[in-house]
C-alpha cells in the first residue's frame, strides 16, 4: 500500500506584489506539473487575507503526487523558486504531511 505524502509550503507575500508573485508561482507550479506527470498543485490562500488594511496575504502552495513527495521533483521545485526574483515571497516554509496509517488491533482471543 503507497503511503500518499502531501507537501504544504507557506509563506506571506506583500500586497502590492500579490499580482507578480502569483503569475510567478503559477508559472512554477505549471512548469512543474509538465515535468513531472500525475502531480497535482494548489495555490491557495488564507481566508482572511482580504480584510482591510492588511499589507501582506498568507498564500500556501500545495503538491501532491499519487507515488508521495520525490525528492527529484522537490529539488526542481527549489531551482524554479530560486529563479524568482528576490523579495518577491516572504520566507518559505516547507511541511509534509502523509496519510494516518491503520489502527492494528490486536484479534480477541
Amino acid at each position: 500500500m503507497v503511503n500518499h505524502r502531501s507537501l504544504f509550503i507557506y509563506y506571506r507575500v506583500e500586497t502590492d506584489k500579490v499580482v507578480q508573485a502569483r503569475q510567478a508561482v503559477e508559472g512554477v507550479q505549471c512548469s512543474l506539473q509538465r515535468s513531472v506527470p500525475g502531480l497535482q498543485v494548489r495555490l491557495m490562500r488564507r481566508s482572511d487575507c482580504m480584510q482591510a488594511g492588511l499589507t501582506s496575504q498568507t498564500w500556501m502552495e500545495v503538491y501532491e503526487h499519487p507515488q508521495g513527495i520525490d525528492p527529484a521533483w522537490m529539488q526542481l521545485l527549489q531551482e524554479q523558486i530560486d529563479c524568482l526574483p528576490a523579495g518577491l515571497l516572504g520566507e518559505r516554509h516547507c511541511e509534509t504531511f502523509e496519510d494516518m496509517p491503520a489502527l492494528e488491533f490486536d484479534a480477541p482471543r
